[in-house]
């Protein structure tokens, strides 16, 4: 019976594509803020004219706490909906 080689065995493993945006994530980029940035206070207040003031408030606190725009409005509308 033929053993193949062990360095045969690591060549044919695939290598695990890295995401260059995730690289230099920290916990300490989603600590909590003082302030939004006025980017994200301009896309909020076009967004309140689609979305209740229960929603738009739940969106601010969880901006606050370190998410962004697209993961706080997902939260919100599982949580609260439209």
């Amino acid at each position: 019976m033929p053993y193949s080689d062990p360095i045969d065995l690591d060549e044919n493993k695939k290598k695990k594509k890295i995401n260059p945006k995730k690289i230099f994530v920290t916990d300490k980029d989603k600590k909590n803020k003082k302030n939004l940035s006025k980017a994200n206070l301009n896309k909020l207040e076009k967004h309140k004219a689609h979305h209740t003031s229960k929603h738009i408030n739940l969106m601010k606190k969880l901006m606050l706490e370190g998410q962004t725009f697209t993961e706080a409005h997902n939260a919100a509308m599982k949580k609260i909906g439209k």
